[in-house]
């Protein structure tokens, strides 16, 4: 019956540090979880401000394309 409660003692020992160690994890990953969190938001201002000066290139770019269409070159005035 002794080593039936010393069994049953060491059982919840194990459980204990097990439960405790788990308890340390959940506390490390939620601290982890939340820096990521704050990384996060730079990167995504920066990956905005990217795709804004993308758009804006862009934009540039079909407003110059349109006025090259539009506007004679000096070189075809010459040939009229």
């Amino acid at each position: 019956m002794i080593k039936n409660r010393e069994s049953a003692a060491r059982s919840r020992a194990r459980k204990q540090a097990y439960t405790h160690e788990l308890e340390n994890k959940v506390s490390r990953l939620e601290e982890e979880n939340e820096r990521l969190k704050r990384q996060k938001v730079p990167i995504m201002l920066n990956v905005l401000v990217i795709a804004i000066k993308i758009m804006l290139s862009w934009t540039l770019l079909i407003k110059a394309s349109v006025l090259a269409c539009w506007i004679p070159h000096p070189s075809d005035a010459a040939i009229s």
